[in-house]
């Protein structure tokens, strides 16, 4: 889902031209990393 949010917000950065690109970019690295951990979490605690 933040993906999918992420891709419009940076679509709608691009055609408006108004800044926030840097945070929607972040905010999908963030969601990334938060899904690694938790795999990671899962897998070590099976």
């Amino acid at each position: 889902m933040p993906w999918v949010l992420g891709f419009i917000a940076l679509n709608q950065v691009k055609k408006s031209g108004q800044k926030g690109r840097g945070m929607t970019a972040w905010g999908m690295v963030i969601a990334t990393l938060w899904l690694v951990i938790g795999v990671i979490v899962g897998v070590v605690a099976a």
